[in-house]
Parts: structure tokens; sequence; C-alpha cells
């Protein structure tokens, strides 16, 4: 896996598959609302990046009703 700018060129090498990962790619099963005997409340590390920027992990933790 490597952060790329949007326009990389991966012509010639032996890449399997190139593409953004989603949100979902990202955010374990094992969260699914439900799969502990608490609820659907976790305690959980979220862990961004140096190369994310802040605005968009602070959108991130709103959408996924994170505090």
């Amino acid at each position: 896996m490597v952060a790329a700018s949007d326009d990389p060129s991966f012509d010639g090498l032996p890449v399997r598959w190139v593409g953004r990962l989603e949100d979902r790619d990202k955010i374990s099963s094992m969260l699914a609302a439900g799969s502990n005997s608490l609820g659907s409340r976790h305690i959980v590390v979220v862990e961004f990046h140096s190369d994310v920027d802040m605005n968009g992990a602070r959108d991130m933790i709103v959408e996924h009703n994170l505090i």
C-alpha cells in the first residue's frame, strides 16, 4: 500500500490493483453494531496518518458518530 497524489502513473509496474480505499475498507468489521455485549458503543483508537488532512479527519469523525 502506498500514499500517492491523485493521478500517479503505475504503468510498467507489476501492480495488481490501483484505487482509493474507502472508509469501510479501513474500519474493522468487528465494530458492527451489536458486535459486543455493550450494544453499539465501543471504545477504540482512531489513528490518522500524517498525510491525512485534519479537516477531512474531523469530518470522518463526525460522519461515523465518533466522540
